[in-house]
């Protein structure tokens, strides 16, 4: 069972624009106890504008602490903050849509485990750390 939520909205023709979204699960066996690998619930943010060729963007994920356990796992997955955002420009040359990005992940550097990646991987190797991305796209 589960529930997921987003609220969307646009604000006119100014080419901004933000969403809020939320989900939760939880699984359980017939005979009782919960299922492996469950995701922690979340809430989160996301904004973006976009205008003449421009775009910038920001999310934000809180996920919560994942004490849902099956029988086998050995320990709560803890919970984490993800703040992410991203500038870009896209220009078309000839029949060429050309984007030049920086991705700014994980600014806060939260330690992440995802609590649906397997325990032996979730204990010795977490999402990585702050990180910064910039590249050049070509669409034709």
């Amino acid at each position: 069972k589960g529930a997921e939520g987003e609220l969307t909205y646009n604000w006119g023709n100014v080419g901004s624009g933000a969403r809020l979204f939320a989900d939760a699960s939880q699984g359980t066996f017939d005979a009782g106890g919960n299922l492996p690998l469950q995701p922690a619930p979340r809430v989160g943010l996301q904004v973006a504008h976009q205008k003449n060729g421009w775009l910038a963007n920001a999310s934000y994920t809180y996920s919560f602490q994942q004490n849902r356990l099956a029988t086998w796992e050995v320990g709560p997955t803890p919970s984490y903050n993800l703040l992410n955002a991203g500038l870009s420009y896209t220009e078309k040359i000839n029949k060429v849509s050309w984007t030049g990005y920086m991705m700014l992940k994980n600014i806060l550097n939260d330690d992440i485990r995802y609590a649906t990646t397997p325990m032996a991987v979730r204990l010795y190797a977490p999402q990585p750390g702050r990180s910064l991305m910039v590249g050049v796209r070509a669409n034709f």
